[in-house]
């Protein structure tokens, strides 16, 4: 079976530029491509391709509740962050998405493997760990498999605590209760997915005094990576109960 590398080019983009801040540009695209060559060796792959973000986010107009990722809007982006793009554009042939990030292009990848092959997910981004398959952490240098019911439980945990790196909200920005250790232990790796959602809803419900089924959505919505092109989160969607 042929093993496909599906790179996190985003990341590969912010740690090589900061990583060789102070060296010249050419240094710099060494730098990633011997972080991509390293990748392909420790995952083992015949094959690799690389995502970047492009152009629009649907998740700016899904976020109400507070602005998506706006605790970063004005961070301004290291040197040679447009020269790392355009190389692995132009050498790498990377792949630019635009309306999603790539953190869902990943996904998408990593559910819809192409006939006899594999996918591994190379990325730092914790986020991946809801996709079941393999997932590659390069900075740890860790090879680990999400099987369906871990991938499961990541998610709905995330509904609790939400996302700060994003500026998603999560319980407590909600309701004023903090996810403590007795409220997220209430959902368990094994749990079906559909019990786990339901915990859910029904502390935010007990905490919010109110219907939290417009405010998950849209939280959930925020936090879900895409299995499949243009795919929506809603309360009622339902997990394919399968590996891969």
């Amino acid at each position: 079976m042929k093993r496909i590398v599906a790179i996190d080019g985003d990341i590969i983009c912010y740690s090589a530029a900061f990583a060789a801040a102070d060296e010249p540009v050419h240094f710099c695209l060494y730098t990633v491509k011997r972080m991509i060559n390293s990748i392909c060796d420790a995952t083992e792959a015949d094959e690799y391709v690389c995502y970047l973000t492009g152009k629009g986010n649907f998740r700016e107009e899904v976020a109400t509740l507070q602005g998506y990722k706006e605790n970063r809007k004005d961070q301004e982006k290291p040197e040679h962050y447009q020269a790392i793009r355009d190389y692995l554009v132009e050498k790498h042939g990377a792949i630019i998405v635009d309306g999603i990030e790539a953190d869902d292009a990943l996904g998408i990848a990593a559910c819809n493997p192409e006939p006899d092959a594999e996918v591994v997910i190379a990325t730092i981004d914790k986020d991946l760990l809801m996709i079941p398959g393999w997932n590659y952490n390069w900075r740890k240098g860790e090879m680990h498999y999400v099987d369906i019911d871990e991938g499961n439980w990541f998610f709905a945990n995330q509904l609790f605590t939400g996302d700060a790196t994003d500026n998603i909200p999560g319980l407590y920005k909600i309701t004023g209760q903090k996810a403590t250790k007795a409220i997220k232990s209430q959902i368990e790796v094994g749990d079906s997915y559909n019990d786990m959602i339901t915990t859910v809803r029904d502390v935010y419900s007990e905490y919010l005094q109110d219907d939290p089924t417009d405010i998950l959505n849209e939280i959930g919505r925020l936090l879900w990576i895409q299995r499949n092109p243009d795919e929506v989160w809603s309360l009622d969607y339902e997990v394919e109960d399968k590996e891969r």
